[in-house]
């Protein structure tokens, strides 16, 4: 059998439905698109904000790509395979969320099986297939297309995450340690694994600023003054700044770099002060 008429009737076949060995996808269809979406949220939250507050602009471009190319195809089969009638509780479940993880991690291995099978589609790639070891190599035709496929990505890392602004950064060091050490005192545990965080006036002003740098190196060349009904550009910058100040306020209260409850600041003083 030739390679080709072996790759496109094995191995792809085999390939477009390995996905359904997924124990999430015997969940049912609302409990498993929260968790799938929970894992996303998480995985593009805690890994984001590590590679940022360590200025890894790679690692950041990465973690970002990962998720973004794994959570279509993983949603798409949960939403097109996992059973709906009835209703399933939403609560975190760490055994759903686990085979969540899993299927969010195999949705980017699929993708690049995917590019794999488009570039050789296209004639970009060669491939070998071992049939008797079941094994398929998918290659460039060329050096000169292996160095301009990854001429390209680093160009993509370039234009689509472009540096974080020095005045960010300058920012990020000397006030986050403030934040860290204050922050957990307006923090309340609620549950097992939520919190609830009043973030007071004084502490607001630190995410304020931090939105407004982000904001002011962003480009924005439409004139302010244009008019959408009752607002003009100039205003919807500005309600986004808030928005996004409080989304930083969120996702600080959230990191697990992490911040303890007030609560649990309170037991360890009593503790100490019981020690003295």
């Amino acid at each position: 059998m030739p390679d080709d008429l072996f790759l496109r009737t094995e191995v792809e076949p085999y390939i477009d439905n390995l996905y359904l060995q997924s124990a999430l996808l015997r969940r049912h269809r609302d409990s498993a698109a929260i968790h799938l979406l929970r894992a996303f949220e998480d995985w593009s939250r805690w890994a984001t904000v590590k590679s940022l507050l360590a200025r890894q602009r790679v690692q950041f471009h990465a973690t970002i790509r990962w998720a973004h190319e794994a959570i279509p195809w993983a949603l798409r089969w949960v939403w097109a395979d996992c059973p709906k009638d009835g209703s399933a509780p939403l609560d975190l479940d760490w055994d759903v969320y686990g085979e969540a993880t899993e299927l969010l991690q195999f949705g980017f291995k699929f993708y690049q099986l995917s590019r794999c099978f488009i570039l050789y589609s296209r004639g970009f790639f060669g491939v070998e297939a071992a049939k008797e070891k079941k094994r398929v190599r998918f290659f460039f035709r060329s050096d000169a297309e292996q160095r301009r496929d990854a001429a390209s990505l680093m160009y993509s890392i370039m234009q689509d995450n472009a540096p974080v602004p020095a005045a960010v950064v300058n920012f990020l060091a000397a006030n986050m340690p403030v934040i860290r050490t204050i922050l957990p005192y307006y923090i309340d545990k609620t549950g097992e694994f939520s919190i609830r965080c009043e973030t007071p006036p004084d502490m607001l002003e630190y995410f304020k600023r931090w939105a407004a740098l982000q904001v002011e190196d962003m480009r924005f060349e439409m004139p302010g003054t244009w008019e959408f009904g009752e607002y003009n550009l100039d205003q919807f910058r500005s309600f986004w700044m808030s928005v996004l100040s409080i989304a930083l306020a969120h996702v600080t209260a959230h990191n697990p770099g992490g911040q303890r409850s007030r609560h649990a600041r309170w037991r360890n003083r009593e503790f100490s002060d019981s020690n003295d």
